[in-house]
Formats: C-alpha cells, sequence, structure tokens
C-alpha cells in the first residue's frame, strides 16, 4: 500500500507535536515492509523555512523580554528570580531552537533510510504551474501536490492514501475527487490516516 505524505510530516516528527506517535507508527509500519512510505524530496527541504521562520520569531521575543529581565535584576531582591527567568527564557527559546534544528536534521535521515522519496523533477514543476491555480494551493503546497500526483499517474498503485495534518492546505472537493480518480484516499490527519492504513492491513 502506498502511503503518501507531505511537510507537515516531517515537522511532526522533528517538533515532537501533538500527532508525531501516528508519524512514528507509520514510520515502523513501512520499516517492517508493510507500506511503501512516499515523501516528496521538496517536503524533506520546506521545514527549514517553518523552523527558521519560529527561529526568528523567538528571537524577537526574547530581545524585549531580555531588556525587561535586565531592569528588573537592577533591583536587588529580584535579582535571584530575574537570573533564574533568564536561564528558563534561554532554555526555552534558544536551546530549545537549537535542539528543534538537530531533530529535523535526524528526522530526515530517519525518513530517509525508510522511505521513498519522489524525485524533484522537471516533470514535476510544469504540473505544479498547471495545478497551482486549479487547485488553489500556495506555491510550495503545489509542489508537493504536483509531486504525488505526478508519481500516481506514472505508477498507479492499486491502494493508496495521501495524508495531510492541515486540511485547509489541500482538502478541496476538487483536490480530493481528482485523488479519487487516482484512486487515492484523502485523509486530513495522521492519527486518521494510520487508522485507515491499519484498517486497511487487517483486510489482508
Amino acid at each position: 500500500m502506498n502511503v503518501y505524505v507531505e511537510s507537515n510530516f516531517v515537522l511532526e516528527l522533528a517538533l515532537l507535536q501533538e500527532q508525531h506517535a501516528a508519524c512514528e507508527a507509520l514510520l515502523e509500519l513501512c520499516r517492517n515492509g508493510r507500506i511503501r512510505l512516499l515523501v516528496p524530496s521538496f517536503a524533506m527541504i520546506e521545514p527549514f523555512g517553518a523552523l527558521f521562520r519560529r527561529s526568528a520569531e523567538h528571537r524577537a521575543i526574547k530581545l524585549p523580554v531580555d531588556a525587561a529581565l535586565r531592569e528588573l535584576g537592577r533591583t536587588a531582591s529580584l535579582a535571584a528570580p530575574v537570573s533564574q527567568a533568564k536561564g528558563v527564557l534561554h532554555h526555552l527559546l534558544v536551546t530549545n531552537d537549537e535542539d528543534e534544528l538537530q531533530r529535523w536534521k535526524d528526522t530526515r535521515s530517519r525518513i530517509a533510510s525508510v522511505a521513498e522519496l519522489i524525485p524533484f523533477d522537471e516533470r514535476v514543476l510544469p504540473v505544479a504551474v498547471a495545478i497551482e491555480d486549479k487547485f488553489l494551493l500556495t506555491p510550495p503546497d503545489a509542489l508537493i501536490y504536483a509531486s504525488v500526483r505526478s508519481h500516481l499517474s506514472q505508477t498507479r498503485p492499486s491502494r493508496s492514501c495521501f495524508l495531510n495534518r492541515n486540511a485547509e492546505d489541500f482538502n478541496t472537493p476538487l483536490l480530493v475527487s481528482d485523488l479519487q480518480a487516482l484512486g487515492c484516499k484523502f485523509l486530513p490527519a495522521f492519527d486518521q490516516g494510520l487508522s485507515f492504513v491499519l484498517g486497511m492491513l487487517g483486510r489482508n
């Protein structure tokens, strides 16, 4: 069974977000040879932009808070708690950013070791340009979907599904119908996707 995922699959694992356990389970099913996990190559790169934006937002938060803490720390009675607060702030905003970047790198390696990467080649870009307006997709999402659609069109798997974390990104009637025409089911959450996959595997 082909299971297609997008950039949020990588982020879910790297950031240990709400559905990362379902993503881990899907990776394990792939590792055990029970499913084919297919990831557009662009989906392995795009999360870096999200991590960079998160880090920039954290720096924007940290600068004024640091200034406020320095001012508070001038009061002798507040020096100790301010010092503790600075340590917590540094851990939450700086150390965490470093940890997230390292987890993203580790996640890429883990996925690449078991999943199949859909290449971003000369066939994908024209499809992405053509479908961007048709399916009301952002350019990055159009690249992701073009990769998935190209692979589906070329391979025509007997059973497949496309899993997405943010339903509003891809969940439009036209796109869902397009997937259905290619024999692929759309599922707007990784935990839902895992349940569907396990149900399909249980029928074997």
